[in-house]
């Protein structure tokens, strides 16, 4: 496709979209409001009660049109749509990654330190005997301590 055509194409397109657009505007609207209260901060859309201050003023605001609305709930169903698929490719891209990573490391980004060589094998000390008298010194002091 030449240059010409293609933005020959694309201001058609362009032109669509303005003119869709102008014909789905919103409507303006007004409505009556009234500022109650001694600094006229209670904002109702009634009367304000008997007896206070009161100040009633029209507001004019934009009220979307039907396509408007329609258009905007379809969009926001889309974005939804896509937010739950981004997030199933983003929890399938970590579990590969998990799958796939390497050893944990320690501190810092280093790699854990080597256990040293007298770590790996507990060396075993003798324990000492505890000394048991024999039988014939436990009969002598028995002996000696009835008398």
């Amino acid at each position: 496709m030449s240059c010409a055509k293609y933005f020959a194409r694309s201001a058609c397109l362009a032109l669509a979209a303005v003119c869709v657009a102008a014909a789905a505007q919103t409507q303006a609207q007004q409505a009556k409001v009234y500022r109650c209260g001694a600094d006229g901060r209670d904002l109702r859309d009634s009367p304000c009660p008997v007896g206070s201050q009161a100040s009633a003023s029209q507001i004019q605001f934009d009220q979307p049109s039907q396509a408007q609305s329609r258009g905007a709930r379809e969009q926001a169903g889309k974005d939804a749509k896509l937010g739950r698929e981004l997030e199933q490719d983003r929890q399938k891209q970590e579990a590969d990654a998990r799958r796939h990573a390497g050893p944990a490391i320690g501190i810092n980004g280093l790699p854990a330190l080597p256990k040293p060589a007298s770590a790996a094998a507990p060396v075993k000390t003798k324990q000492p005997h505890a000394h048991k008298p024999s039988h014939a010194a436990s009969a002598s002091h028995a002996a000696s301590s009835a008398r």
